[in-house]
Formats: structure tokens, C-alpha cells, sequence
């Protein structure tokens, strides 16, 4: 079952959505003290895609300010101005009774904004309090997600130490953590590393997503990341060789496409991969990368084009060299 709530301030008429999904709970932060809402709840079954025409009204007004709800405030402050200590003190002074799972105006949880913003030690203080590790956004974002989009590599060992499981967890698009991590490695010092973690940790380097991508796939469309992209091919990345109906471009297009010209050289020259295959359209990676108007991945195309022709040639005499031994003999 999937609930809907959605909420209405004062007199206003217009309810605006503040939670959408899977759990019964939900705390709705970011209200005004001493102030009237009323509140809305649909829900939807799973085998339906339509939200039920009744609904569940409430109202209440709130009261000022309470203690808890000023510390998880003065929490989430610290947490994005990268406070580790302030953080931690207030956490020591308010654990008793702190809202571990309160959220910001942008859904996020503590322990995802401290994923996104911390070190590992604040990682750990918030994780002692247990909180709901797979807790998610509104897009299915978790607190791993954070951890790998933001290249914090001592809250991914701490979240797997934890939950193993949690490596192939999945978003609503059935993006992996292995594919953020992978889309956004090339942005952070930590970003290869996590790649690396994961892999070990028994990511599935050939996972889909809801768009029929893979972690490879995200590095030849957004970033062209030479090293990581290696990375996933020695531990079975799919390398795509041949279009076809359901993908009808090859890794090597989709570089050139996006004009990512080191990822083009390493695919070129490290795995040799096919340079004149064409698709459906008959458009082939030099078509692609002169429709983008990429003229660094062009000439490396031209280039390994050139080396190919000239190595042909010397092959044929080897060959012929070799013949003409063998019939003498």
C-alpha cells in the first residue's frame, strides 16, 4: 500500500503533497508554531495505479516550538554547515529524546543529510541511535545513496558494515548505489574508491535499471570516467559491442555521442572495440561524434582508423613472408 498526504495551512484552500510513499509513519517538519493545518491521507493498493477518490481529513493547530523540535533544527544546521563537533554535542545532549527520523524540507533524514555532508565519526553517533537505514526520499533515495552521490566513503563502510544487502539496494528507477556511485565518480576524490568498495563488497556490475542501463552505461552517457569505466569491465561491466532493436547504440557511440574522447581512446586502444559498426540508421561512432561536433573524439576515431589501415598492410607481408618460407621448404 502507497499513502498520499498532503497538507493546507490556515484558511488556504490549496493542499500541497508532503509525503509520498510506503510508510505508515511520516513526520512532517517545516511547520509554523502556532499555527492551523489540515491534513489529507489517500492511499493506493499495489496493483493499481490510481489513488482512492475517498480520503482521511484531520486538523490541528501547533503549538510553539518543543525542545526536540528545536534541537533536530539546530542538528540539521550543524549537519550542512559541516559542523562535526556541534553536531555531536547536540546529539550527546538531546539522544534521549531526539526525532531520529525528522526530516528537512528536501525529505532528507538526519543520518542522509550527515551522509551527504559529514564525516564518518558523526556517521557513526547518529547510526548508535538506530536509525532506519533505508528510509527514503520521496525519488527513493536512501542515506547510501547520499553516501555515494557525495563521494563519502567512510559513511558507505560504516552503512555495509551494518547491512551487507544494502550495496544492490535499488531507487524507484531502479537505479543501483553501483550506478550513482559510478554517475558521479569522476566528481569526487573518494568517487573511484567506492566503485571500488562496492565491486568488493558484491555490487552487480550488470544490474539494469528501469531504462535498461548499467553503471557502464551511466559513465559512457554522463561523464567519460576512463579509469572507473576499466574498472567495471575487469569485473564483468557489459561492454556493448553490437547495437541492436533494444540498444541500438554501442558503448563506443554513446562515448563518442557525449564527445567523452579519453573514454573513446581507452575503449579504442585498451579493448579494441569495433570502430566501423554501424546501427538500424547506418550511423556509426564517427557519425555520432561529428553530429555532436566533437572534434577531439573524431580525430582519435581517424587516428586508430589510420593506425589500422597501417598496420594491415605489414600483416599482409608477415603473412606472405611466411608462406613463401613454408614452400621453399
Amino acid at each position: 500500500m502507497e499513502y498520499q498526504l498532503s497538507k493546507s495551512e490556515g484558511t488556504d484552500p490549496v493542499f500541497y503533497g508532503v509525503y509520498e510513499g510506503t510508510h505508515r509513519a511520516f513526520t512532517v517538519s517545516e511547520l509554523k508554531p502556532l499555527t492551523k493545518y489540515r491534513f489529507r491521507l489517500r492511499w493506493r493498493p499495489e496493483d493499481t495505479d490510481q489513488w482512492s477518490s475517498e480520503y482521511k481529513e484531520c486538523s490541528g493547530t501547533t503549538e510553539d516550538e518543543t525542545a526536540a523540535l528545536k534541537a533536530v533544527r539546530n542538528i540539521q544546521m550543524t549537519l550542512v554547515n559541516g559542523d562535526g563537533a556541534a553536531t555531536m554535542a547536540l546529539i550527546e545532549r538531546h539522544k534521549a529524546d531526539l526525532h531520529i527520523e525528522a526530516r528537512d524540507r528536501y525529505d532528507r533524514t538526519l543520518l542522509m543529510l550527515a551522509c551527504q555532508y559529514a564525516t564518518g565519526n558523526v556517521v557513526q553517533c547518529l547510526m548508535n541511535l538506530g536509525p532506519d537505514v533505508k528510509a527514503a526520499t520521496r525519488s527513493g533515495k536512501t542515506a547510501i545513496s547520499f553516501a555515494v552521490t557525495y563521494g563519502n566513503l567512510e559513511a558507505v563502510r560504516i552503512l555495509l558494515d551494518f547491512d551487507e544487502a544494502l550495496v544492490n539496494q535499488r531507487d524507484q528507477g531502479g537505479s543501483t548505489i553501483l550506478m550513482w556511485a559510478a554517475e558521479n565518480a569522476h566528481a569526487n576524490k573518494q568517487g573511484h574508491t567506492i566503485v571500488e568498495l562496492l565491486l568488493s563488497r558484491g555490487a552487480n556490475v550488470q544490474a539494469v535499471d528501469n531504462a535498461g542501463q548499467t553503471a557502464l552505461d551511466r559513465i559512457a552517457v554522463l561523464n567519460g570516467h576512463a579509469p572507473t569505466a576499466q574498472l567495471l569491465i575487469k569485473h564483468g561491466g557489459l561492454l556493448r559491442l553490437t547495437p541492436d532493436r533494444k540498444q541500438p547504440m554501442t558503448t563506443l557511440m554513446t562515448a563518442a555521442l557525449n564527445g567523452h574522447v579519453q573514454l573513446v581512446r581507452c575503449l579504442l586502444a585498451d579493448y579494441d572495440v569495433p570502430y566501423a559498426v554501424a546501427n538500424e540508421r547506418g550511423a556509426t561512432a564517427l557519425t555520432y561524434a561529428s553530429s555532436g561536433d566533437h572534434t577531439s573524439v573524431i580525430k582519435a576515431i581517424r587516428d586508430h582508423m589510420d593506425k589500422k589501415v597501417a598496420r594491415a598492410p605489414a600483416a599482409d607481408a608477415a603473412t606472405g613472408a611466411t608462406a613463401a618460407s613454408t614452400t621453399k621448404a
